[in-house]
């Protein structure tokens, strides 16, 4: 535009600033997350702010289908911001202003930040599994052998940290460090995505057994 380039950042600035803020915005377990539209300057996402939205995160929202929903809903906002610059209707905002020590960031992911930890909470490692599906998926290990795991729940009961407590309703239930974790589908290293029942039928689990090892 004749007033500098535009830029569309999904998430609601100064928050999740970084690389990969619909990740992080997800590990968090935010239910509102939104897009925003900023000046283009030399600084990563540190324009000042130009417009921006809130939208809300459907409890089964992952990565993929939040991706997708604020593309769109960036799209829309994207030719607002062009039409209000071009009316000379927009007033911009420094992020400098509305920064605190309390703004969530959102660095590059790294290999560790896909490893499941058992001793962790069911819900923040549902939220974990949103967070990288579907791709590259959250894992933790099964014999040895790479085991990624997609739509799980968090769930009430009691368990070990990774023992595999048996199978309910086409759900994988695993001991966690609070609650449960129900997984719907998994992914063993070398084979394609399927359901939990699907899977079992190939591979044995035994009650008892522990993953993460």
């Amino acid at each position: 535009t004749p007033r500098g380039a535009v830029n569309l950042h999904p998430s609601l600035l100064p928050g999740y600033r970084g690389a990969a803020p619909i990740q992080h915005c997800l590990l968090a377990g935010e239910k509102i997350t939104g897009v925003t539209t900023i000046a283009l300057t030399p600084h990563v996402d540190a324009g000042d702010i130009l417009l921006q939205r809130e939208h809300p995160i459907h409890p089964r929202d992952d990565f993929g289908s939040l991706s997708e929903k604020l593309a769109a809903f960036g799209a829309d906002l994207l030719v607002e911001t062009l039409d209000g610059l071009e009316r000379g209707e927009i007033i911009p905002r420094s992020q400098a202003e509305l920064t605190t020590g309390e703004n969530p960031t959102a660095p590059k992911i790294k290999p560790a930040d896909l490893v499941i930890r058992w001793d962790r909470p069911a819900k923040a490692i549902a939220d974990q599994t949103r967070a990288f599906s579907p791709r590259p998926g959250a894992a933790t290990f099964l014999d040895g052998r790479r085991l990624k795991l997609f739509k799980a729940t968090a769930i009430s009961g009691e368990g070990e940290p990774g023992v595999v407590l048996g199978v309910s309703q086409g759900r994988l239930q695993v001991g966690t460090g609070d609650g449960v974790l129900a997984v719907a589908e998994v992914q063993i290293e070398g084979r394609r995505r399927m359901a939990i029942d699907e899977f079992l039928r190939g591979t044995r689990i035994e009650p008892e057994i522990i993953l993460g090892q």
